[in-house]
């Protein structure tokens, strides 16, 4: 990737897989593209790949319950024996973030369905059949869900969360703060700021993500791919919307899994630019008006 392309890497439950696939479409590796890390196909070695792809130095886990490599933040990559010294040196670089409660919400549907089973296609939620759609899209379970892993009486992840928030790095204990596959992880570690260094070169919101992204396109104008890559995303963003099946939003999250969030990703609120209001968390804004899941 030379200098002047973006080089695209997003904080997971962003869109992420739409954005990298779209982006394989116009012709970049981003993502499980850029590592090698595709296991959709029917010729890939699943255990191989799980075995290069999975961290294990930083979070301590073996590699079938360690974090996909392109979910670190890319901070925790520079100077990493395996993925260093920095994988997106000689790019310029674009972030994807998203309002948190909008990104727990998406979070707790994806990670639901895939427990619930019956899904074909991981990448793919409209896969999963109706009857786990109508098991998993119900708000006394969003909120059950949250309690578990935000009340500090529960489970340990708040105080990891924000450890690792207070030091800017990771924390000696990551246990509970990288589970499922790292998704629960701040995105201010993926954008810096704060008296941290600035990880991205360009940041965009989800929710405004067709004009946050023309910017970047008119900021490259020789770059002939990255002139498709808005078509590609609403093309893949339209194919993957799950709002028929699940109408679950921030919305339906109680005062009390409204509190915990906003406490524990308290940084992200502040530093991104969302309301972490208690009495009003921002409903779900997609492009286009889109709801549910894209698939990441």
């Amino acid at each position: 990737m030379s200098h002047s392309a973006p080089c695209g890497f997003v904080a997971w439950q962003n869109g992420g897989s739409t954005i990298e696939d779209a982006g394989k479409a116009v012709g970049y590796k981003w993502g499980k593209y850029k590592f090698d890390c595709d296991a959709s196909g029917p010729n890939a070695n699943v255990s191989m790949i799980h075995e290069r792809c999975f961290e294990t130095e930083i979070t301590k886990r073996p590699h079938n319950e360690g974090c996909s490599v392109y979910h670190l933040p890319r901070g925790w990559l520079i100077n990493h024996p395996r993925y260093g010294p920095d994988p997106y040196a000689n790019a310029k670089t674009f972030c994807v973030v998203r309002n948190p409660f909008d990104r727990t919400v998406s979070q707790y549907i994806y990670q639901s369905l895939m427990r619930a089973g019956g899904c074909s296609n991981y990448h793919d939620l409209r896969s999963c059949p109706r009857w786990a759609f109508q098991l998993v899209c119900q708000a006394s379970k969003l909120n059950a869900y949250v309690n578990a892993r935000f009340d500090p009486t529960k489970s340990w992840m708040p105080n990891e969360l924000q450890r690792l928030t207070a030091m800017g790095t990771q924390p000696k204990s990551l246990d509970s703060a990288v589970s499922e596959d790292c998704h629960w992880l701040p995105q201010w570690l993926h954008v810096g700021g704060d008296n941290q260094p600035q990880m991205c070169n360009h940041v965009l919101h989800l929710e405004s993500l067709d004009s946050d992204l023309q910017k970047v396109v008119d900021r490259y104008p020789q770059d002939s791919r990255l002139a498709r890559l808005p078509k590609a995303i609403s093309a893949q963003m339209n194919s993957m919307s799950t709002s028929e099946h699940c109408q679950l939003s921030a919305n339906d999250l109680s005062p009390a899994s409204v509190q915990q969030l906003a406490h524990v990703y308290e940084k992200d609120f502040r530093l991104l630019g969302y309301s972490s209001s208690p009495s009003r968390p921002n409903a779900s804004s997609h492009p286009r008006g889109m709801t549910g899941v894209f698939v990441a």
